[in-house]
């Protein structure tokens, strides 16, 4: 083992995504078999409409806080960060960094500003600022007054775990870390795009025969992350232990995974070499993409042969940069209730030879690997354990 390997403790987490504005409620309702799609209005018209949205109404924002000329995305951040904090029940510090990225929410805000500046229309100095894409830092270290570094970085689809891995890498400087992402992709200009690459579909089905590509979802996800002294000094509950992950880069294609999963399994294999112990359940990236769900079965068939696969996407849709936390905060509870969903949508699955993929939900232990890419070939896997 590397003597420098990090480590990182989950002291409090809060998500709002398509399917419950907190972590319990999203994941009970994965377990069930009901669509939480729906289309999206603007695009009625358009041959992609489908998404999994968040309506604002669910938005539980803290208390003395104004979402004033806000991205949707911001917003979703100052609901899941309350959350986090709450149920960290965590002393207040400003020796905190702020680690949250939002990879679509530039676009959401300009899209909307865009043609009122080519009009020559107001757009209020607020509005205008919040469409630089580290906003959601902002937002939160101002109302919670923190003072430590505050930022974000940008890995496409693999935003999240990156989020988490440069979080791990600051963590002894800071009494803890809030770390997050947060996107509202369901926006024209986003579907559209999306869609002229080939990327998206109305048909949300990871690993099946039919699978045409990703439907968009929204939410955010925020952890609440401690070194191993600052949770014995402020006498935190830890609910998830999360080891530095492993990551790698192809740089063959800015949009395809390389075809012999050679990124995907270098990751995997390091996360594995850093945790040092075995995952016996795969969250996988698993987008519903023709070309990508196979190349990551393959690969995970390679690392972690016969262990049981399941598909967060196939419930709420594909976050973007809110994916990879919003997906750790899946498994921790899985982990807590000891079962994974089923991959929704999975009918027929011919490449499936190891019967790996979850059909059922199915009952599972307290390890997994959480898996995450991105466009650029970018890779990242992550192990974490959960604390009962």
């Amino acid at each position: 083992m590397d003597g420098n390997t990090l480590k990182a403790y989950v002291v409090g987490y809060g998500s709002i995504d398509a399917l419950g504005n907190n972590p319990y409620e999203s994941f009970q309702n994965s377990l069930n078999n009901t669509d939480y799609s729906s289309i999206i209005e603007p695009l009625k018209e358009y041959p992609i409409n489908t998404g999994y949205q968040v309506e604002d109404s669910r938005l539980l924002y803290p208390k003395g806080f104004r979402p004033k000329g806000m991205s949707r995305a911001q917003k979703f951040v100052m609901h899941a960060t309350n959350l986090a904090l709450l149920h960290a029940n965590i002393r207040h510090s400003s020796n905190v960094a702020v680690i949250i990225s939002s990879t679509l929410s530039e676009g959401e805000m300009s899209s909307k500003n865009i043609p009122k500046f080519l009009s020559n229309s107001k757009v209020s100095p607020r509005e205008n600022v919040n469409t630089i894409t580290d906003m959601c830092t902002y937002h939160v270290a101002e109302h919670w007054k923190f003072q430590g570094m505050s930022t974000s970085v940008a890995a496409a689809c693999a935003t999240g775990l990156v989020s988490i891995d440069y979080a791990m890498r600051i963590l002894h400087r800071y009494d803890y870390v809030i770390v997050g992402g947060a996107d509202a992709g369901c926006y024209e200009t986003a579907i559209k795009g999306f869609h002229q690459i080939g990327a998206i579909s109305n048909n949300n089905s990871p690993f099946d025969n039919n699978r045409t590509g990703f439907v968009m979802g929204e939410g955010a996800g925020v952890l609440i992350l401690q070194n191993a002294y600052n949770v014995e000094k402020y006498g935190s509950k830890v609910h998830a232990i999360l080891h530095e992950p492993g990551h790698a880069s192809e740089g063959l294609s800015i949009t395809s995974p390389a075809e012999d999963g050679r990124g995907a399994i270098q990751a995997m294999r390091q996360a594995l070499r850093y945790a040092e112990i075995v995952p016996n359940t795969v969250c996988a990236h698993g987008t519903s993409t023709p070309i990508g769900d196979v190349i990551e079965y393959t690969a995970i068939q390679k690392v972690l042969p016969n262990t049981p696969i399941w598909a967060p996407k196939s419930k709420i849709g594909h976050t973007v940069g809110a994916a990879g936390i919003l997906e750790t905060i899946h498994c921790i509870e899985a982990g807590k209730q000891n079962i994974v969903p089923h991959i929704h949508n999975l009918n027929k699955c011919d490449f499936d030879t190891s019967n790996s993929l979850c059909r059922e939900n199915t009952p599972c232990e307290k390890v997994f690997m959480n898996n995450s890419f991105g466009f650029g070939g970018k890779n990242m896997a992550q192990v974490l354990e959960v604390i009962s």
